[in-house]
C-alpha cells in the first residue's frame, strides 16, 4: 500500500491510499480509501 496525490482539473490536490494487487497474471491498483483534500488535512 502507499500514498497517492492526485490532482483534478482546477488543481486540487487529493490524497488516496492505493494498493496494488496481482489479477490474472497482472499487475493492477485499487483504491482503499479517499482521505480528502491535502490542504485541508493535518
Amino acid at each position: 500500500m502507499f500514498l497517492r496525490i492526485v490532482k483534478n482539473n482546477k488543481g486540487t490536490e487529493y490524497l488516496r491510499i492505493v494498493e496494488n494487487y496481482r489479477e490474472n497474471g497482472k499487475n493492477k491498483q485499487r483504491v482503499i480509501a479517499n482521505l480528502g483534500r491535502v490542504d485541508n488535512i493535518s
